[in-house]
Order: structure tokens, then sequence, then C-alpha cells
């Protein structure tokens, strides 16, 4: 039987593919973050996980019973941890991330 909860669900998808999603949700734009969101990627990747092994149907009636916005939001949350970590010890003479666009600019100084 497989478990539904967020940890079993978080490593049957493996904790580095979560990671990775969550990384290039909050280093995307605004604009990207919209079109691919992050609970649509994650169930994506469950289902190539899974689809070996289960049916279709079967799996459309265990998304039914998973915490999406949960683990999506968890994910998220740890992402934006290591995103400002990384800001923060990254020192690109004159250049700051812009979270609202995902790029690197130029520090303006006024």
């Amino acid at each position: 039987m497989i478990l539904t909860d967020k940890k079993s669900i978080t490593e049957l998808i493996g904790l580095d593919i979560v990671a990775e999603i969550a990384d290039d949700y909050v280093h995307s734009s605004v604009e990207d973050q919209a079109k691919f969101p992050v609970i649509e990627t994650l169930k994506d990747a469950l289902y190539d996980v899974m689809e070996d092994d289960l049916g279709s149907q079967r799996i459309a009636q265990l998304y039914d019973n998973i915490d999406w916005n949960e683990i999506a939001e968890d994910a998220i949350d740890a992402a934006e941890v290591r995103l400002e970590a990384k800001v923060a010890d990254t020192d690109l003479d004159g250049y700051i991330y812009d979270r609202e666009t995902g790029y690197w600019e130029e520090k303006k100084y006024y």
C-alpha cells in the first residue's frame, strides 16, 4: 500500500527532484511560475515514478488523497531559504538577484 502523507510522497518522488522542482520555481520569473505551477510539476514527477506500477486511473485516485498544497508550500519555502542563503553569500560585484524577474540585475546606487 502506498502512503499519501507528505513525507512518503516526497520520498517516492525523490527529495532531490522535489528540491529541483521548487528551486526552478523560485528562480523563475512570475510569468513562468504561473505557467509551470509546482503542484502540477510534482504530480507529473510522481506519475513518472508510478506509471509502470499503477494504471492512470489508480494514480488519479491516489492524487485525490494527497495534500499537494502542503507538499508544494513546504518545498517552495525550503527553496526560498536556499535562494536567500545563496544570494546573501554571493557577491557579484554590483549585481543583485531580482526575485520578481528571476534575473541578476545591476545594483543602482542613488
